[in-house]
């Protein structure tokens, strides 16, 4: 009989326990879902990235390839906890930031804690559309438009004598 009590008593105890452990739920990372085949649905910060990179590679990197932008020294004179260079950022929330969307944002350039103004831009990932704009100009223009206008950066001749 006492044998009997001790296994009912065991069987209660492995019953509460994994009732206890099953209400653990795991957290499972968001991962790219095949909806169809071909078709891949990505999390919102996927897609953000996807966006900040089109920004980045066809606006912001053309900007410091061309060196018409002319924002002084580019090069770190000091140490500076605030970051340096050009800076994009979305006039939208960052779950709302889709590579189908047509997107504005503006691009600064910091020199250490402080930003200057560059442009205003508009994108769409999916189209393959990205123009930009100053706020003294009515529409947006191509970034190759966009740097024709700019006068390149004089040199100044230092003349001794």
């Amino acid at each position: 009989m006492q044998t009997n009590i001790k296994k009912i008593g065991l069987l209660g105890i492995a019953i509460v326990i994994g009732i206890a452990l099953n209400s653990f739920t795991i957290i499972k990372t968001k991962t790219p879902v095949k909806k169809a085949e071909n078709t891949v649905i990505l999390t919102d910060w996927d897609e953000y990235n996807k966006v900040h990179d089109y920004v980045r590679t066809n606006i912001s990197d053309v900007l410091r390839a061309s060196g018409k932008v002319n924002m002084g020294n580019n090069k770190m004179s000091s140490m500076s906890r605030c970051p340096s260079g050009y800076n994009e950022s979305f006039a939208q929330k960052t779950d709302s930031v889709k590579a189908d969307r047509v997107l504005y944002g503006k691009i600064n350039y910091y020199k250490g804690c402080s930003a200057n103004y560059i442009c205003d831009f508009k994108v769409c990932v999916n189209t393959g559309m990205a123009e930009v704009k100053t706020k003294d100009m009515k529409e947006f223009v191509s970034v190759k438009e966009w740097l024709d206008q700019k006068e390149k950066p004089t040199t100044a001749t230092v003349v001794k004598g």
